[in-house]
């Protein structure tokens, strides 16, 4: 039997909390009415139709945050970029924006004497190489594979290819976590055990990703 012994985990919404858990912080930054923004993503997809659009597959995400943007952009009566809701999410400190139930998961796993590697489509894209810098938590990476630049993303198999070589593991070693479910289930259809990553209840999430490793 092959012993699992590696977690790989999606960078936002997994590791940090989504835009939709911080819209409270983005209103206050531009000013806004609290309520303001009303689409909620993966916390009330009935409520969202775009969303659940993007889930289905007939929207593309960054489409999706297109949309958002130029909706924001119209309210505070000027362009806004993702870079500046990045920064008003994180405030001074990215840091904030990681989930605690996270870095517990991961701490637990290096403890464990397992790897620990972070796949993700747009780091560095959304975020900006400056705030990308600023994450401790990626420096409890044993490595980082980031389809901002490659074009490589999920669910592509090549993206999942890419991660487990830089870990140096097999598909069935790992245990990968998204906050996606067509990143979980193309994980799983190369052999990788996947858990789909709730963010309304992050740390029943991250519980059923350790079972699967057996920490």
């Amino acid at each position: 039997m092959i012993e699992r012994n590696t977690l790989l985990l999606d960078f936002g919404g997994v590791i940090v909390r989504t835009i939709f858990e911080c819209l409270g912080d983005i209103e206050d930054h531009f000013a806004l009415t609290r309520g303001s923004l009303d689409w909620k993503g993966p916390l009330d997809p009935e409520r969202d139709n775009r969303w659940r659009a993007t889930l289905e597959g007939q929207l593309g995400e960054r489409d999706y945050w297109r949309e958002r943007l130029t909706s924001l952009g119209q309210l505070v009566g000027r362009k806004v970029d993702m870079a500046e809701v990045i920064a008003a999410m994180c405030a001074a400190d990215p840091n904030r924006a990681v989930r605690p139930e996270a870095k517990a998961a991961i701490a637990k796993t290096k403890a464990a004497g397992y790897r620990i590697g972070v796949l993700t489509n747009d780091l560095e894209r959304i975020y900006g190489r400056d705030i990308v810098s600023k994450f401790a938590v990626l420096r409890e990476a044993d490595a980082v594979v980031d389809g901002s630049w490659s074009r490589v993303h999920k669910p592509s198999p090549e993206a999942f290819a890419r991660a487990l070589a830089a870990l140096e593991r097999r598909a069935e070693e790992a245990v990968f976590v998204d906050d996606q479910r067509r990143n979980v289930d193309a994980a799983v259809a190369i052999g990788m055990a996947g858990v789909a990553f709730d963010v309304r209840d992050p740390a029943s999430s991250f519980r059923a990703a350790e079972r699967l490793l057996g920490i």
